[in-house]
């Protein structure tokens, strides 16, 4: 499952995105985020299984960390129109073609996909 990043987020707007990403706030560890960020975006509850840590450098010149989690799931979603557009899974076959072209996702999730999924 992907979620699509609406059109008004300020970065990497429209661009399908691995669900429950974002930023660790204050006081928070790498889990107890993930698990909010799952939550805030598809009302998703869910147990959660570290995968690994990664430092990113993006095009516009942010760097930071990454951490990658792995849950399973089979209940309703209900997405933040906020921050998603759409919530739809994919086949293999599928995201294997899709991810040819590297500018239709967030460029996190698409390390994600390549090393955990494809």
């Amino acid at each position: 499952m992907l979620q699509k990043r609406s059109a008004n987020k300020k970065r990497y707007p429209n661009r399908w995105d691995c669900t429950g990403g974002g930023h660790v706030e204050s006081g928070e560890d790498y889990l107890v985020s993930a698990q909010r960020e799952l939550f805030e975006e598809a009302g998703i509850k869910t147990e959660l299984k570290f995968l690994e840590k990664v430092f990113f450098e993006l095009d516009d010149g942010r760097k930071h960390f990454n951490a990658y989690f792995v849950g399973n799931y089979d209940g309703d979603i209900k997405i933040d129109s906020g921050e998603v557009s759409e919530v739809r899974a994919f086949s293999l076959d599928e995201l294997k073609e899709m991810v040819k072209n590297e500018s239709l996702f967030h460029p996190e999730c698409v390390y994600g996909l390549k090393k955990y999924v494809l």
